[in-house]
């Protein structure tokens, strides 16, 4: 799938304190643009992301059913960026 490089920015960094899967956020954030018709400019200075939360207004908010988040510590996921970075280059060579 090809990414907006703009709109993955704000979805990356939603994702990650949100605590929500990156491709869901990223989806439910093109879902918006592309419905009220914004930019993603406008979007970035709207969202609010909390853990188990994405708000943008009141008719677009994105939340987690049950207040369970997952624990980082049993993931897979690198919780720091040069921990992010490191996972990619690891993945490269594999």
């Amino acid at each position: 799938m090809v990414y907006r490089k703009d709109l993955s920015r704000v979805a990356t960094i939603a994702a990650e304190k949100s605590g929500f899967d990156f491709n869901i956020v990223y989806d439910f954030l093109w879902k918006v643009i592309k419905e009220n018709n914004l930019t993603v400019n406008a979007i970035k200075d709207k969202i609010k992301a909390t853990k188990g939360e994405i708000f943008i207004s009141s008719a677009n908010r994105l939340y987690m059913e049950n207040q369970h988040h997952d624990n980082r510590w049993y993931t897979d996921e690198a919780d720091y960026w040069e921990g992010r970075i490191l996972a990619r280059q690891e993945a490269c060579y594999d």
